[in-house]
Parts: C-alpha cells; sequence; structure tokens
C-alpha cells in the first residue's frame, strides 16, 4: 500500500463556515413553527414517501392525484418557483400529474424506494434518471431548470440539495474557508457533474458524522422521524446564506 493511500484527509473545519450551534438555532428559529415556509417541505415529502407505493404501482386513486398535483404545486410555490417572471406562473396545478406519474414509473423500474434510514442516500445514476424525466416533460418550457428540477426531487424524494442561487454561492464560499479535499472540491451545481458530486459528499464519514441524529431536524407531524441527510445538508448551505443576509 502506498503511502498517499495511507494519508488520513483533511477534517472538515465546520466551524470555519457554520458552527454545528449556529446551524441548531437556524433549525429552531426557522423550523419550529408550525405555519414556518419552510415546513411546506415536510408536507411534500411525507405525502410522497407515504404513498410512494402507490404512485409507484399506477394504483393512486383521482383524489390521491389530486392531492399530489397541490401539494407539489404549494410546496414549489413556497421555495419560490412561481414567481411572475417564471413559466410556472403561467400553469395550474394539472401540470404536474403527468410528470408525477413518469417520475414515479422510472423510480420504480430503476429501484428507487422510500428513504428508510437518515442517511440513505439514492445512488447518482438513479437521480439522474429521474432528471431526464423533467427534461423530457420541462426542456422546452423551463429555462432555470437546475433550479425547478432539483427542487422537485429535493420535495418528492428528498435526494439532491436545491440548486439555486443561494446553495451557488454557499458553495463557493465553502470552497473559500476550507483546506483541500476532493469532497468539498468536486461540489458544484451542475446537473451533469453536481448529483454525484453531492451523493459523494454525503456518503463521506466526515459528512455524516457532522449531521448526526442528535443536529438534524425532526418532522412536525411525525417527530420520531428524522431529516434524510440530503435536506440537512440542503439547509445547512441555506443557513450560512440567510445569516450573511442579516
Amino acid at each position: 500500500m502506498s503511502e498517499k493511500s495511507l494519508t488520513t484527509p483533511p477534517p472538515i473545519q465546520w466551524d470555519a463556515f457554520v458552527s454545528k450551534e449556529i446551524f441548531e438555532k437556524f433549525c429552531q428559529d426557522n423550523l419550529g413553527p408550525e405555519d414556518s415556509r419552510l415546513r411546506s417541505w415536510d408536507s411534500c415529502y411525507l405525502f410522497f414517501q407515504k404513498h410512494f407505493d402507490e404512485f409507484a404501482n399506477g394504483s393512486a386513486s383521482e383524489d390521491l392525484l389530486h392531492h399530489a398535483e397541490a401539494e407539489l404545486g404549494f410546496y414549489l410555490a413556497s421555495f419560490g418557483m412561481y414567481r411572475s417572471t417564471s413559466a410556472l406562473f403561467q400553469r395550474n396545478h394539472t401540470i404536474f400529474r403527468p410528470i408525477i406519474l413518469d417520475l414515479f414509473k422510472t423510480a420504480s423500474e430503476v429501484g428507487i424506494r422510500p428513504l428508510s434510514d437518515n442517511n440513505e442516500i439514492i445512488p447518482a445514476d438513479k437521480i439522474e434518471d429521474l432528471i431526464q424525466v423533467l427534461d423530457e416533460h420541462f426542456h422546452l418550457l423551463i429555462t432555470y431548470k437546475k433550479t425547478l428540477y432539483t427542487k422537485i426531487l429535493m420535495g418528492v424524494f428528498g435526494c439532491l440539495p436545491a440548486f439555486d442561487s443561494n446553495l451557488s454561492q454557499a458553495v463557493q464560499d465553502f470552497k473559500d474557508v476550507k483546506p483541500k479535499n476532493k469532497c468539498i472540491e468536486k461540489l458544484n451545481t451542475g446537473l451533469k457533474e453536481g448529483p454525484k458530486a453531492w451523493v459523494d459528499f454525503a456518503s463521506d464519514t466526515r459528512v455524516q458524522e457532522f449531521f448526526n441524529k442528535d443536529m438534524r431536524p425532526a418532522f412536525l407531524a411525525e417527530p420520531e422521524k428524522k431529516y434524510p441527510i440530503m435536506r440537512v445538508i440542503d439547509l445547512y448551505f441555506w443557513s450560512q446564506q440567510a445569516g450573511k443576509q442579516k
């Protein structure tokens, strides 16, 4: 074994970015209220996880499909996807039905299942299959596709951070204050390289140790359940930008 392979990866200096204490306070302040805007994600994610099999096997009722359209639409509106300048602003909730059906059809075909563990991560190649589905539906309609696609994937499957401008800036800030290591250097918000980079980052034991069960918010509706790691990472980077704006 070479000397290089025995080198211990440099520690991730979390306190130089957002410390555990600051992040915990951010979560308490922004996720504590039941009517918090950020809790729209909880409602959307838990709904699709609860009814995963019905959508995946094509047995969802008409009422459930109506609920799914509204759930996804309201979550996206809460997270800025219905601004008056967006293409979605000119559409109603029914645009989401064929997208939801095709996403779950593909999820079933490639073996994606509801997340059963806080640290479970959907493989990058399967995330790329889901992105392809979204592109088939939206590529002629949407110009801000990486933000919309990843917000949908976060809300439905909890498998990627949302690749918006806040995350892009936070990633750059993160790289500026960190010692060089591969899992940080490769972080980006591109639809081609991004999925694998974030899967690798979330799979790193140093990252998982930081985002341990005590660090994670719980769902208000189901307090025995903790957030999946990709959502916690998404919030962590978002909290850095929120802190800069104060």
